[in-house]
């Protein structure tokens, strides 16, 4: 089961993202697109650093490293 993770700030809406290696990206990818019937913005952890964030270190269906955010 991919875990999934609420985000409410200040006047936004609460969103859904998933951390997931690149074998388990596209099942995430499909999550995403049934739950809220758009394309979700997918972001490669190893090019793209958080100020505020630091993003889980492996997969949410599995033990290899989470290399892609799905948002």
């Amino acid at each position: 089961m991919i875990c999934s993770t609420g985000l409410i700030e200040e006047g936004a809406l609460e969103s859904t993202m998933y951390v997931v290696c690149r074998e388990h990206l596209e099942l995430a990818i499909e999550q995403f697109l049934d739950e809220y019937e758009e394309a979700p913005d997918v972001v490669d952890l190893e090019d793209t650093h958080f100020a505020a964030w630091d993003p889980p270190k492996q997969c949410e269906r599995c033990d290899k490293p989470g290399q892609y955010l799905v948002v």
